[in-house]
C-alpha cells in the first residue's frame, strides 16, 4: 500500500516547488508527459503502490457513484411527492432511493456501455491515425465522432434521466423504463427542446465558473500528490487531507446545480405525463 510520509515536501525532477495557483503543477505535468522514459522508470519503481492507489481511487469512485444514485432517486421521489402536495420524510426518500438503486444502475449500464465502447473504438482509430501521420487531419475518425458519438451521446443523456423518472415514479423495470424514456422523449420532443437548451446553457456557464475555481485548487492539491506518488511511492498526510478537502469542495459546489436540474426534470416529467394522460382520456 502507498506509504505516508510525515513531511509535506517532496522533491521533483524538472519542477519547482508547487504553489497554490497550480501553475508549477501544470508546468510539471507538461514536462513529465513529454518524457516517456521518466514515466516508465517511475512505473517500474513504484508499480505496486501505484496500482493500490488506482484501485483505491476506483473503489472510492464506485462508492460515490452508488451514493449519487441513491441521492438522485431520493430527490426525484421527494420532488414528485411535493408536486402532489404530499408529505415525505428524509428517511422515506432515502429508503426509496435504496430500492431504486439496482434498476437505476442497470439503466446506466445498458445506456452508457455501448456509448463508451463506441467512444473507445473511435478514440483508438483517431489516435492511430495521428500516430501514423501527425500532420494529417484524422478525417474518418472525426467524421465518425460527429455522426455517431455526438448524436448517441445526446440521446443517452436525454433518455437516462427520463428512464430514472420512470423507475422512481412509475416503478418500471430496467428495460421498460428505457422504452418509456424513449417514448416520452419522442412524444414531447418539441416541448423538451427548449427546457434541454436552457439547462444545457446553465450547465455550461456553471461548469465554466466551477472550472475556474477548481482547476487552480487541483494544481495545488491533487497534482502534487499524484506526482509524489508516481515519483517516490510516498504521499504525505497533508497531501491526503488536501485531496479530501478538494473532493469535498467539488461535491459541495456541484450539489446545487445537480439538485436544481433533477427537480426541473422531475417536475417536467410529471407535468407532461399528466398532460398526456388527459389527452388520452379525451
Amino acid at each position: 500500500m502507498a506509504t505516508f510520509s510525515g513531511s509535506a515536501n517532496v522533491s521533483f525532477n524538472n519542477s519547482s516547488s508547487f504553489s497554490l495557483s497550480g501553475s508549477s503543477s501544470f508546468s510539471y505535468l507538461s514536462n513529465y508527459l513529454g518524457d516517456p522514459s521518466h514515466l516508465a522508470n517511475s512505473w517500474n519503481a513504484n508499480s505496486n503502490r501505484f496500482m493500490v492507489a488506482t484501485v483505491s481511487t476506483l473503489l472510492l469512485g464506485i462508492a460515490l457513484w452508488i451514493v449519487g444514485f441513491i441521492g438522485q432517486a431520493a430527490l426525484i421521489k421527494a420532488a414528485e411527492t411535493l408536486k402532489r402536495n404530499g408529505n415525505i420524510t428524509l428517511r422515506e426518500a432515502l429508503r426509496n432511493g435504496v430500492q431504486s438503486l439496482a434498476p437505476m444502475m442497470g439503466v446506466a449500464v445498458l445506456l452508457y456501455v455501448p456509448y463508451y465502447f463506441a467512444s473507445t473504438l473511435i478514440g483508438r482509430a483517431m489516435a492511430k491515425s495521428i500516430a501514423n501521420d501527425i500532420t494529417a487531419f484524422p478525417t474518418i475518425p472525426f467524421a465518425l465522432s460527429l455522426l455517431i458519438l455526438f448524436p448517441l451521446g445526446v440521446l443517452v443523456s436525454a433518455i437516462n434521466p427520463l428512464a430514472q423518472q420512470g423507475i422512481v415514479i412509475d416503478r418500471l423495470g430496467i428495460v421498460s423504463s428505457i422504452i418509456n424514456g424513449w417514448q416520452f422523449f419522442w412524444r414531447n420532443l418539441r416541448k423538451l427542446i427548449f427546457i434541454v437548451l436552457v439547462l444545457a446553457l446553465l450547465l455550461v456557464i456553471y461548469t465554466g465558473i466551477m472550472s475556474a475555481v477548481l482547476l487552480p485548487l487541483a494544481g495545488g492539491t491533487v497534482f502534487p500528490a499524484l506526482f509524489a506518488l508516481i515519483e517516490t511511492g510516498n504521499i504525505s498526510i497533508g497531501q491526503v487531507l488536501s485531496i479530501v478537502g478538494f473532493s469535498l469542495v467539488g461535491v459541495a459546489l456541484n450539489a446545487p446545480i445537480s439538485a436544481f436540474v433533477s427537480v426541473v426534470i422531475t417536475l417536467t416529467y410529471c407535468n407532461l405525463s399528466e398532460d398526456n394522460r388527459k389527452r388520452q382520456k379525451k
